[in-house]
């Protein structure tokens, strides 16, 4: 067999094994496929994919810098050094390479208005500056507190955003109006992505804290909820456990109901269904054909005393209500939860439980559970 042939069965049979998500027969293969190919990005680029699923992220991001130096134009493999960066906490680093998924074919859909620049982080004392939001609707509560800071700098912002998050978003702070993706966009000074709004702010990950809720529901459905959910006694408790299946890591981030189902076994608890877009199992009170949007979920988690689940809009939204929660994380999880115990202070209301290995939720259910006793 020649090397090439040798090469090339290498990429296939490890590229197999990562489709059936055995990244570590996968490992051995990437690695003496870049021994091969020591000057091909793509190589040193799946190699730190794979690194980087089996939690190894020191070594990925080592990976994906050989990559890119080799490959120095190339929008996926800087946007994946920028992730690795931001992950390990070089947010300095991390958000310039993090712009380049803009470029990507994923961030197509992204289209600012004709014309307008993209916002460098200079002043605009008079001007209005044009948010876009992006990725999932986490993403974009998550990142709905910097609109705040940006204000200081200009003179008006407009938040564009699909309809289900316009009602929520135009309480943010320095969020002078919400216009729907389904409008043309309106007249702007500058545009800026919703995400990198925190590397033209110079944000690292001591600075993302807030003093206390940050978004809230409009007070009419504020009213209604109150009504459909009085108080009473016994406490309820929210549950979530799906996110986008669009989403390239909801494999690992998402779970079955019945890794939670221990947890009505607890007869103390009312538990409520807030799954949208899945059955709802016996056991639980179903709000999610009342959550319209995410202006009626955010009233309906102020009515509940905790939510529990995975890396999804719930958990992010209740975290800027200042509701209390619990998180449930994968193994190697998003690059904003950190590695192990180091997580930027996002939510202060949000605890983290996150698997002790790949695909083994219960310590973490468990644990998230008990934690409803300690609050």
């Amino acid at each position: 067999m020649s090397e090439t042939d040798d090469f090339v069965t290498l990429v296939n049979r490890a590229g197999d094994l990562v489709r059936r998500r055995d990244h570590a027969a996968a490992l051995p293969l990437c690695k003496r496929a870049a021994v091969l190919r020591p000057e091909d990005a793509a190589v040193h680029h799946n190699l730190a994919v794979v690194l980087q699923a089996l939690g190894r992220f020191a070594e990925s991001t080592a990976a994906f810098e050989r990559a890119a130096k080799l490959a120095p134009d190339n929008p996926e493999i800087l946007k994946s050094l920028g992730i690795a960066r931001l992950r390990l906490g070089d947010w300095a680093a991390g958000w310039p390479l993090f712009g380049h998924r803009l470029r990507t074919a994923d961030y197509a859909a992204v289209k600012p208005p004709p014309m307008t620049p993209l916002w460098d982080g200079a002043p605009l004392r008079r001007g209005t500056l044009l948010l876009l939001t992006e990725q999932g609707a986490g993403d974009t509560i998550l990142f709905a507190r910097f609109a705040a800071r940006a204000r200081r700098r200009v003179g008006r912002i407009v938040l564009a955003c699909p309809d289900s998050l316009a009602r929520l978003l135009v309480s943010a702070p320095g969020v002078d109006a919400v216009a729907s993706f389904a409008e043309a966009p309106p007249p702007a000074a500058a545009w800026c992505p919703l995400m990198s709004l925190p590397g033209r702010l110079g944000i690292g990950p001591g600075d993302v804290a807030m003093a206390g809720p940050y978004l809230s529901p409009p007070e009419e459905t504020r009213a209604r909820w109150r009504d459909r959910l009085p108080d009473r006694k016994r406490r309820r408790v929210g549950l979530a456990w799906r996110g986008n299946p669009a989403h390239s890591n909801d494999h690992a981030r998402s779970m079955a109901f019945d890794d939670l189902r221990p947890l009505l076994t607890r007869d103390d608890i009312d538990w409520v269904g807030l799954q949208v877009g899945a059955p709802c199992p016996d056991g639980l009170e179903n709000l999610a054909p009342l959550l319209t949007d995410f202006a009626e979920t955010a009233a309906a988690l102020e009515r509940l005393d905790a939510v529990i689940g995975v890396d999804t809009a719930v958990p992010h939204l209740a975290g800027a209500l200042g509701r209390p929660g619990c998180l449930l994380l994968a193994a190697h999880s998003d690059w904003r939860w950190g590695v192990g115990d180091e997580c930027p202070p996002w939510y202060p209301t949000l605890r983290l439980f996150r698997q002790e290995s790949p695909g083994t939720w219960g310590p973490a259910v468990r644990a998230a559970g008990e934690s409803l006793d300690r609050r």
